[in-house]
């Protein structure tokens, strides 16, 4: 299907799903472009295959570099804090103490209340994927903060009022409103944020930040307990609302989406901002030329045309670029090391020239 990319997206859809398209592309384009070994209608086995089974090392490599390229550090980052977003919302607090949190409530048995937790924690997951269907992953996500934030809130104000039949409930449902929304649903967010070649990368980066934030929860708790006692709770209610805030500005909804669609999101966010850099460059540089003077109209016509196509020439060459660097962060590096860290004295001079 040479020359009908719109029939062989379809065709390949049909075979392997819509959802892999772009993977099964990028193999094919891969297979193309590398050269065999062999003779005749033996097996054959592609150079660059070959090279990553001596070198083991090179794909990692590669996969950390362009995680940290233009085009993938805002998917790294935003994953990164939907992994410290999981765990810094105080859960691991209660998993970890819930024996003294309880006892702390008027509960006689500590292991009562370890049941209760881990019996809240296990049955909500069960229907969380039912929840992500009808509301998608992001609004979640948002109530099972929101939910969190209320528990929290009646848990203190329970502690604080001497209820510990009510206090043991709000533990309870603090830990609910977790287990089916941001416990499960983190990490399958994370997944879907990289492309295929650097999601295992990104993942594993991911996981070592989620468990350095657990660690982080299990040794200052019993600090914070120690220090606001019946309050242990407020502190977590701020870490819940950055997270909330966190969540309703970066992360984007992925259920239902593709990996290619995902990744079109950030692409466009990528292009809103160079263009809005370059609007900011012209507007100033319109100010420093002082152009808009009347007693220079005859000079400032051509001046505005001549600026119009500089700046739509501009345009065309920022398109270029970033879709060039979709998967590949090399014309992007080399913009930014060429034109993007430049003062905007230089951008002026540039553009003078150019005119």
């Amino acid at each position: 299907m040479a020359g009908q990319p719109v029939l062989a997206d379809l065709a390949l859809a049909h075979l392997y799903g819509s959802e892999n398209v772009h993977l099964i592309k990028t193999w094919m384009d891969q297979d193309e472009a590398a050269p065999r070994v062999g003779i005749g209608s033996e097996y054959v086995m592609p150079m660059q295959d070959l090279a990553m089974s001596m070198s083991p090392e090179t794909p990692k490599q590669r996969n950390v570099t362009r995680l940290l390229s233009p085009a993938l550090i805002r998917q790294l980052l935003v994953a990164i804090g939907v992994a410290g977003t999981q765990q810094l919302t105080g859960v691991n607090a209660v998993f970890f103490y819930s024996s003294g949190i309880f006892k702390q409530a008027g509960l006689a048995d500590g292991r009562i209340g370890v049941l209760l937790v881990n019996f809240v924690n296990v049955l909500p997951s069960l229907f969380c994927g039912l929840l992500a269907a009808r509301v998608g992953n992001r609004m979640l996500i948002l109530c099972g903060l929101m939910g969190m934030f209320c528990s929290a809130v009646g848990m203190t104000a329970a502690l604080v009022g001497h209820v510990p039949a009510l206090a043991i409930v709000f533990t309870a449902l603090y830990v609910t409103t977790f287990s089916s929304s941001l416990g499960p649903l983190a990490w399958g967010v994370m997944a879907d944020l990289f492309p295929d070649d650097v999601r295992a990368m990104g993942c594993s980066i991911c996981v070592g930040c989620s468990w350095l934030c657990s660690l982080a929860v299990g040794l200052c708790y019993p600090y914070v307990a120690a220090v606001f006692g019946i309050y242990s709770f407020v502190p977590f209610m701020c870490t819940v609302t950055i997270a909330f805030l966190f969540v309703q500005n970066f992360v984007p909804e992925t259920y239902g989406k593709t990996i290619q669609e995902i990744q079109d999101e950030f692409d466009a966010l990528r292009c809103k901002k160079i263009r809005d850099r370059i609007s900011q460059i012209a507007t100033f540089a319109v100010k420093r030329l002082d152009l808009r003077r009347c007693d220079r109209l005859a000079v400032l016509q051509p001046l505005q045309r001549k600026q119009t196509l500089m700046l739509n020439c501009i345009f065309m060459i920022m398109d270029d670029i970033v879709q060039a660097s979709e998967y590949s962060s090399g014309g992007m590096n080399g913009f930014g090391h060429i034109h993007y860290n430049l003062s905007l004295d230089d951008h002026i001079i540039l553009a003078a020239q150019t005119i």
